[in-house]
């Protein structure tokens, strides 16, 4: 949906789409996940995605696409 709402072609910078949804903060996680959102349903507040730096890189894309979805 948000392809078609933005009108976006390939390839999509996915982090620069996301960063207009979300605060995101890209850093090694002391856990073993990809990523995480928080504040997604708290009225008011901006949610800020936190996504792991240890994976690689098209992981981290994949992570940052689920995140914002």
């Amino acid at each position: 949906r948000l392809v078609k709402l933005r009108k976006l072609q390939p390839p999509i910078d996915v982090l620069a789409l996301t960063q207009q949804y979300a605060d995101v903060k890209l850093l090694r996680l002391p856990v073993d996940a990809d990523g995480v959102c928080l504040d997604l349903k708290v009225r008011n507040k901006r949610p800020t995605i936190f996504v792991n730096t240890g994976r690689s890189e098209e992981r981290t894309r994949f992570t940052l696409a689920h995140e914002l979805g």
